[in-house]
């Protein structure tokens, strides 16, 4: 515990006050950032990386006069991350995970030093442990995870966009990285995971060059100054479907009191779980509620999730038998084998998502990426997008 008392006495504590970091070889270490704040630390070089510490003083401590715990959660963490980056080649990286335990407090004065090990590596992942000790008497332990960032000299290639895009237009993208290659020889790389999740990442860091989803995920990308706001164009329109199981009898949909039937006399009905942030599923949970529906079909109501960064595939379990009727976005119906499209609901409680794609500000290769996003209002592209049950804009 960090607020406990010092189990070592004064007399240590009197000791480390006499200590002289730079008399013992360290040199200050900090930045301009927050470290610049709680610094200086102090490193000495270790074989191909350096060793961490810092001297407890007294802006470090707390209401108790003891040494602050966040303190030591931001030493492990800066310590642990440097350790990290000179292990694996001075890539970036962020970490995912960081638990810190408190053994013994620390006192004004003491100084602190990290003991940082790699216990484990993956192709994209480091797992860290450190042990935060002053002289011989542990105070903290940490353990943590580090993920290594993709950089723009390791994947920025000469003929190569990278793409960061939204699940639902996984069909399309790949369809237009295909006609797009054709044409000029320069070949997409995308990533994909769901809406909401596009944001999170480049807000986490992860490298791009055009990002596609929502117009009001770009919009807010921009005013962060993630993407460049004058590069946004719109790529189509997807309004919300109904699906039935392929073969099956197609439901009449066409009027809200058709569709309100519809709902009623199914046995079930999958929709992508609200909890996921996708855009049909929290405007479809809005819209039962809206209609009077929601108490009455919530005992045969299928929501759809999906792990990690996957999309919500909510026709899936259409096409399984799980739910007699599935409600998505049509782009995304129409991508997934053994269903067929109903059709749309009707225009009155209609609700239409605009996707976008946009620039990213800092892309290594902005003329080549502008090029993609200028074939993108191409008859030939907005063909493809049309073609996935999409509107062109």
């Amino acid at each position: 515990m960090s607020d406990s008392e010092n189990a070592s006495g004064s007399p240590a504590a009197a000791a480390d006050n006499a200590f002289d970091p730079a008399a013992a070889g360290w040199e200050p270490y900090g930045d301009d950032g927050f470290i610049g704040l709680v610094g200086p630390l102090w490193a000495r070089p270790f074989g191909d990386s350096y060793l961490y510490a810092f001297k407890a003083e007294h802006k470090h401590h707390n209401r108790r006069g003891i040494v602050q715990g966040g303190m030591l959660m931001t030493f492990a963490d800066r310590a642990m991350g440097m350790t990290c980056w000179y292990a694996n080649n001075r890539q970036p990286q962020a970490p995912v995970q960081l638990d810190v335990h408190f053994i013994d407090a620390v006192q004004i004065g003491e100084f602190v030093e990290a003991k940082c090990r790699i216990m484990r590596r993956t192709r994209s992942l480091v797992f860290m442990a450190a042990d935060l000790v002053v002289g011989t008497r542990v105070v903290a332990t940490a353990v943590g995870v580090w993920k290594t960032l993709e950089t723009a000299s390791a994947s920025t290639r000469a003929g190569e966009i990278r793409i960061l895009s939204a699940a639902a237009l996984r069909e399309i993208v790949v369809e237009l990285g295909q006609q797009y290659a054709r044409q000029t020889g320069v070949k997409l790389v995308p990533k994909f995971t769901r809406s909401p999740l596009v944001r999170n990442r480049i807000r986490a860091g992860e490298a791009f060059d055009i990002a596609m989803t929502t117009r009001s995920r770009i919009d807010e990308l921009a005013k962060e100054n993630k993407v460049a706001a004058d590069s946004a164009i719109a790529l189509g329109r997807s309004g919300i479907g109904v699906a039935v199981k392929a073969g099956r009898p197609k439901p009449d949909i066409g009027s809200v009191e058709a569709f309100t039937r519809a709902l009623r006399t199914a046995d079930s009905i999958a929709c992508a779980d609200p909890a996921f942030g996708t855009a049909s599923g929290l405007y479809l949970a809005k819209l039962f509620v809206r209609l009077g529906l929601a108490t009455e079909l919530k005992a045969k109501i299928r929501p759809v999730g999906a792990e990690g960064g996957e999309a919500v595939v909510v026709c899936a379990a259409v096409a399984s038998g799980e739910a007699e009727l599935g409600l998505q976005q049509i782009a995304e119906i129409v991508a997934v084998p053994g269903v067929d499209l109903v059709g749309p609901l009707p225009d009155e409680i209609q609700h239409t998502t605009v996707f976008s794609a946009a620039l990213a500000a800092a892309a290594p290769r902005p003329d080549l990426a502008r090029d993609f996003l200028t074939f993108l209002r191409s008859p030939a592209a907005k063909a493809i997008v049309a073609a996935h049950g999409m509107e062109p804009d």
